[in-house]
């Protein structure tokens, strides 16, 4: 296509526009058309192939021919009825018959083949839709834009059935008047008359329309050009704007594809600079790029019946579009420099997200300082379209075209004469002193004209109130200020914050000393920037959710206000008296700024709980599709659901301060829950949440939000004055967050880079965020990713000692009495005694004895409406009311004095109190009736008994014989079982019958008396109720490593005085764990051939070597199905014993002897004495080293321990101890340490160069149930002296010398394999009989090919 276009000749510049354009868009036409045809009708899904169509084709055809057939049977049997009808005796029945069988043979026939293709046609379809589902993804990374993931997946979405898309709206349109539009004609009308009236036009006709045209071209042509050369686009920019021109967009009228104009800029932008040329120097714009097709689009509000609930959307010609870009990019920086300070929107570079930071971080700002504060936002009606040009941009204007507008506009006489006072003075663009060129480019732009027009409006409005001191000042600093220093060397005078505007959203954060001041500063505000807009020419839409008002009283007196602004009697808006008009603002409590809710007390539930829901109904969509799709990787969907998910539930999380821990609960919640639905977690699965992230290998939410904070910061500085730093560094809270995150950073990478700390070496950090931001968003990713390390390092470790504590309990080794927390009280324990659960919380206990026994808090049944019967206090909430009357003794005691009780009103977690808790938010107090208070009565209280337990334990106490007190305890614990009875009521009624009991005078002696108080005592004792000892429900996160571990040191374990024998099957399975290559003289080698010898009882050794390359799935021991798989044999007792030699490279202690030769390039130390889990900081591979050895280490242990647990045998080697005691080692650790408590467990030291290695290599052994093994060893000794030699840096051929030494020498293994067969030859086999599955699978591991290389150090 290129090379075609390239013949193509440049039209003159004599040429008019037209005629130009003409041309330019049959030559493009005319290739596309023969390069790239219009398929024909076929298939819409890309998935759709050649096969499928011809399977589809197939199907179709045996459904036309059962539809055929269908209708020769139903005319056949018609004719049999008439013809019978006709000749009863003579018609040809037996000829119809067969003609009918066969019929319905035919029906058979193409019914089976209509069946078997639909299913061969859908099974198709399947695999061709997850393979090319799997082609577009994997083109997805981690920088792929959430808007191009949407346009990619769009083809797989949804259902091409017109039935199942759902029926179409009726294109019903109320007219005018309101009545429905009874025609298509009439409807059409409608939307004309709609569109033109916004528009401010006339409906003409297409020469009428062309001869205006032709006529401002004559008026704007020039003969006398003097334009600095500078302000023309150029050839290179013009292709540039081409280059980034986003493909898939629609067409206009002109039909040229986007993707012709990004996928050629270099000829089409040769094709179209001559006519750019036009357009910038003489404004000979074609009238084709002038319009285009006008959609109307749903604004998600109103009724779809009226027309003022769409907004219109114009499809014009990308080549127009592109052209317009590359004029305005040119003027860009002009633009911005006339643009107020605060006016946001139109800035290059600039996220939305900042408008609602600097409002949150006013509100944040003077919260803290107790004052007062209001917000007043303001949005315009139609504010492209109400824009009176002249005032904006340099045009001729006159009376006829001013009353017109005015009429239209309805502005009133005063207003009039202002605008005409606006219109004689300069317009905007001549006030910004731009070119002629400059000027007719902004003519063609609805949103570059309204910014200049808004500019001018924001210019006067704050000239307006300058000597009024109503608007906040800020000081004007040029950065982040980490350190709270300040910048007294800046001289600039201070910024008035008149409040960020993103085109027609303006928002104007006020604040005062105190209420009153702050409401008539408001109202000042308010009429005067209301006027300013109506002076030009502009409309406030003052509707609900438009132009609102928030206003916070704080300081002396916000009770009263508060009940002024939101009571009863409130008018609920604000009064503001202007030039032109009384205008009535609404006052709330919440506003939807820029797509985030705003809350009058900076409050951040609302706008959490709605990204939530945000992010489910998105997860919703693309569940079956995406995150649910087993075809998919686990990655792939984590990245997806980053991109489309994460985006939405995070945007504006950057500008959040959450202080209550409610909230960030809340936020946490949230993301993790998200979380397991990408895994498929089952409701009652209780996965901790340290599992998820580990599982998904996702970051935690905290870290979420820190990433989001740290690129914005970045953004922030690149934003220059725009960012008003003066303001966003006054708000402490964010900055802290900000400090925080980068103290956080710094820690992830401190070993990773030469940064510094960021606060020592702040200049460095802020130089890189400014100016390479490119290489900050690879430093924030490095920290992302190494924190992910760490959350799965850390829980990896505590899981598997968790693992390893309730296989030892299981067994009886550690008993219950050593992690028995201490005694609480009874108080602290919470239960049903009918069901036998517990519960966490006396809330919890609450909630299941209402929603499983129907029991309600008795206050509950005081409550008639909101309002406190006693105090005659409103609270407004169900919930409010009722902590009330708990808390409120005298109220409650009151109310049951009178008698009261009614009909329980619906609970704290009830819609209709979440209803009422909505429309309170938080604005009023709780408010004092007016009135004389009710006459007071005798005040009673609830009786703290069960009234039916009191009764059935006190005819027990009656009947009690002292013969039967035995059984006294047995029986009260009968009776409570028998009652829905929480554990705090069941406490409270046996507490009240013992203190009754002293003093009752019944026949019993004081001997039985305090045998029953003894025994109520031990009732009462959570001790001893079984359920109540039980631990609750799976914690929400992992312990910490380091307590699990300081557990296992001051734990001892206990076995029994007898051992129990092992039962052996006949099949002796051995498992050699990090085995490496097959070799002669390895351990395989010699346990073949000495079992025969030693084992001649008709038994048969399976020696299964498990390592990666002998086996990538059953030989990859960090796979959870790999390992659960050989536990499972060890548990079950088909395993007699194991080798584990874990990889030591990151213990090796070669890694602390630095290279002579290299020092610099070595391998560095990657753990110590204090962290031998491994550094908190390290690069990302290194990281991923140090996880993979503990996690191959920690699996090595859970088979010593479960060998251990069954009387099995086995060896764990690793280098020896070392002398240094900063250097780590594997036998420092307390899970290692408790293991040697095992009776049968042994350490050996020895040097491996005493049985033929290269070097000493020093070793330690620990054995299990192998007492032999010391002395095999000291007889199979190859010399008395170990060699000289160390294996330090690399060889000649680039391989580390420690790569051998993976290898044990020949003579160590035959003495292994001779301890191992010894063992063999005492254990003799018995009545166990092993699952034949994993005898298949341990046979089918037995290797007999023997390797030629070594396996990697690191395979990760």
């Amino acid at each position: 296509m290129p090379r075609a276009l390239e013949s193509f000749d440049v039209a003159p510049w004599t040429a008019d526009v037209e005629q130009h354009l003409h041309a330019i868009n049959e030559q493009f036409h005319s290739q596309l058309k023969r390069h790239c045809p219009r398929p024909k009708s076929g298939p819409q899904r890309p998935y759709i192939d050649d096969a499928i169509w011809t399977q589809r084709q197939k199907k179709l055809e045996h459904k036309a021919h059962l539809k055929h057939i269908r209708h020769l049977l139903r005319r056949e049997t018609m004719a049999r009825v008439f013809a019978a009808w006709k000749a009863p005796d003579s018609w040809l029945q037996s000829q119809s018959y067969s003609f009918g069988t066969t019929l319905r043979i035919g029906i058979l026939k193409h019914g089976l083949g209509f069946r078997r293709q639909a299913a061969k046609l859908k099974e198709q379809i399947y695999e061709n839709k997850n393979a090319s589902l799997q082609e577009v993804i994997s083109h997805f990374s981690h920088t792929t834009a959430a808007s191009e993931i949407q346009q990619k997946l769009k083809p797989f979405m949804g259902s091409n059935n017109k039935m199942k898309q759902g029926m179409a709206p009726l294109p019903l349109i109320k007219d005018a008047q309101g009545k429905p539009c009874v025609s298509h004609t009439a409807a059409l009308q409608r939307w004309v008359e709609f569109f033109s009236e916004m528009e401010g036009g006339e409906r003409v006709d297409e020469e009428t329309q062309r001869t205006l045209w032709r006529t401002n071209l004559e008026s704007l042509r020039t003969f006398i050009l003097d334009i600095p050369v500078t302000e023309i686009p150029s050839l290179t920019e013009l292709e540039q704007t081409c280059r980034q021109v986003a493909a898939g967009k629609a067409s206009g009228m002109d039909r040229i594809p986007s993707e012709l104009i990004r996928y050629c800029p270099k000829i089409v932008a040769r094709q179209l600079y001559s006519l750019l040329l036009k357009i910038a120097t003489q404004g000979q714009e074609p009238l084709e790029h002038k319009g285009g097709y006008l959609i109307p689009i749903w604004k998600g509000k109103l009724s779809k019946d009226c027309c003022q609930a769409f907004r219109s959307i114009l499809i014009s010609s990308m080549v127009g579009k592109t052209m317009h870009k590359a004029l305005r990019t040119k003027q860009t920086d002009l633009y911005q420099r006339y643009l107020h300070p605060q006016q946001l929107g139109g800035r290059k570079g600039i996220s939305v997200v900042l408008c609602g930071h600097l409002v949150r971080a006013f509100l944040r700002i003077f919260a803290a300082r107790n004052q007062p504060t209001a917000v007043i936002f303001i949005d315009l009606q139609e504010a492209f379209y109400r824009v009176v040009r002249p005032l904006a941009i340099s045009g001729p204007w006159s009376d006829e075209l001013i009353a017109t507008m005015a009429e239209r506009l309805q502005l009133d006489q005063n207003i009039l004469h202002d605008l005409y006072e606006h219109l004689r003075c300069p317009s905007a663009v001549e006030q910004a002193q731009l070119s002629m060129t400059a000027r007719r480019a902004c003519d063609s732009y609805a949103d570059v004209v309204f910014g200049y027009l808004m500019s001018r409006a924001l210019k006067n409005f704050e000239a307006s109130l300058e000597s009024t001191n109503i608007l906040s000042r800020f000081p004007d600093e040029p950065r982040i200020d980490l350190h709270s220093r300040g910048f007294g060397d800046l001289d600039a005078p201070p910024i008035t914050m008149l409040g960020p505007c993103w085109m027609d959203d303006l928002a104007i954060p006020l604040t005062a000393i105190n209420n009153e001041e702050l409401f008539q500063n408001l109202q000042v505000a308010t009429s005067t920037i209301l006027d300013t807009l109506r002076a030009h020419a502009m409309t406030p839409n003052l509707g609900k959710g438009k132009t609102e008002i928030l206003f916070k009283p704080r300081g002396t007196g916000k009770q009263k206000w508060h009940r002024y602004l939101f009571g009863p009697l409130a008018p609920g808006y604000v009064t503001a008296l202007g030039e032109y008009d009384i205008y009535k603002v609404n006052l709330v409590h919440s506003y939807l700024h820029l797509g985030g809710f705003t809350h009058f007390s900076g409050d951040l539930r609302k706008e959490i709980r709605r990204r939530i829901s945000i992010a489910h109904q998105s997860f919703n969509k693309y569940r079956k599709l995406i995150f649910q799709n087993e075809a998919i990787s686990m990655s792939r969907r984590a990245e997806i659901f980053s991109s489309l998910i994460l985006s939405r539930l995070l945007y504006g999380a950057e500008t959040w301060t959450m202080q209550d821990a409610k909230t960030k609960e809340c936020l946490h919640s949230a993301i993790i829950k998200l979380y397991k639905r990408l895994l498929r977690c089952p409701a009652d699965d209780h996965i901790m949440d340290e599992e998820v992230l580990h599982r998904l290998a996702m970051p935690s939410p905290g870290t979420l939000l820190r990433v989001k904070r740290l690129s914005y910061v970045s953004s922030l500085l690149n934003h220059g004055p725009s960012a008003h730093w003066g303001l966003l560094n006054q708000d402490q809270t964010w900055l802290d967050l900000v400090r925080d995150d980068l103290q956080w950073m710094g820690d992830q990478l401190a070993n990773s880079s030469n940064l510094g700390n960021p606060f020592e070496h702040t200049d460095r950090w802020l130089e890189i965020m400014q100016f390479h931001r490119g290489y900050w968003k690879r430093l924030i990713r490095r920290a992302r990713e190494h924190s992910i390390l760490l959350n799965s390092r850390s829980f990896l470790c505590a899981s598997a000692h968790i693992r390893v504590r309730t296989m030892l309990q299981d067994h009886h080794f550690w008993t219950a009495s050593t992690t028995c927390p201490s005694r609480s009280s009874p108080s602290t324990f919470f239960g049903c005694m009918f069901c036998g659960l517990r519960f966490k919380t006396l809330a919890g206990e609450g909630a299941h004895m209402n929603r499983t026994h129907g029991k309600v808090h008795p206050v509950r049944t005081l409550m008639d409406g909101t309002q406190c019967g006693a105090c005659l206090k409103e609270y407004f909430t169900y919930s409010k009311l009722k902590h009330h009357l708990i808390r409120a003794d005298s109220c409650r005691r009151q109310l049951i004095g009178r008698k009261l009780r009614v009909v329980p009103e619906p609970g704290e977690g009830s819609t209709s109190n979440a209803a009422l808790h909505h429309s309170w938010d938080g604005r009023l107090p709780p408010l004092q009736a007016a009135g004389p208070l009710p006459q007071e009565v005798c005040p009673r209280d609830f009786e703290p008994e069960h009234t039916e337990l009191f009764e059935a334990i006190s005819l027990m106490i009656v009947d009690a014989e002292e013969s039967e007190l035995n059984h006294f305890g047995w029986g009260v614990r009968r009776v409570i079982e028998g009652f829905p009875i929480s554990w705090t009521d069941c406490c409270k009624t046996l507490r009240c019958i013992q203190n009754l009991l002293l003093q009752a005078d019944l026949h019993l002696n004081g001997k039985v008396k305090n045998t029953i108080h003894q025994e109520l005592e031990r009732i009462c004792d959570p001790e001893t109720w079984q359920f109540l000892r039980d631990p609750l429900s799976a914690p929400v996160s992992t312990p910490k490593l380091c307590e699990i571990e300081k557990e296992f040191e001051e734990t001892d374990l206990h076995f029994p005085q007898t051992a129990v024998p092992r039962p052996c099957s006949q099949e002796r399975i051995f498992l050699h764990f990090f085995s490496g290559r097959r070799r002669a003289g390895d351990l395989q080698f010699y346990m073949e051939q000495l079992f025969d010898q030693l084992c001649p009882d008709g038994t048969l050794l399976c020696v299964v070597s498990v390592d990666l390359v002998i086996n990538q799935q059953w030989g990859n021991v960090r796979l959870k199905a790999t390992q659960d798989f050989w536990l499972q044999g060890v548990r079950a007792g088909w395993v007699c014993g194991a080798l584990c030699g874990p990889p030591c490279e990151t213990w090796s202690q070669a890694r602390h002897v630095p290279d002579v030769r290299r020092p610099e390039r070595g391998p560095r130390p990657l753990r110590d004495r204090d962290n031998l889990w491994g550094y908190e900081s390290l690069s990302l591979r290194e990281a991923q080293q140090v996880a993979t050895g503990n996690e191959l280490l920690l699996f090595s242990f859970e088979i010593l321990y479960a060998l251990a647990c069954i009387a099995g045998f086995g060896v764990l080697e690793h280098p020896k101890e070392p002398e240094d005691l900063e250097k780590p080692s594997i036998w420092r650790l307390a899970i290692l340490k408790l293991l040697q408590q095992f009776p049968g467990v042994d350490i050996i030291d020895l040097s491996q160069g005493l049985w033929g290695a290269h070097s000493p290599k020093p070793t330690r052994l620990l054995t299990l149930n192998l007492p032999s093994l010391r002395g095999i060893l000291r007889a199979h000794q190859v010399t008395s002296d170990p060699p000289r030699r160390s294996a330090i840096g690399k060889a000649e051929d680039g391989s580390w010398r420690t790569a051998p030494l993976k290898e044990y020498p020949p003579a160590l293994n035959r003495a292994l394999a001779t301890a191992f067969c010894q063992w063999f030859h005492l254990h003799p086999c018995t009545d166990l009989v092993m699952d034949p599955g994993f005898l298949e699978k341990c046979r089918a591991m037995d290797c007999r090919t023997f390797g030629t290389h070594f396996g990697p150090d690191y395979g990760g």
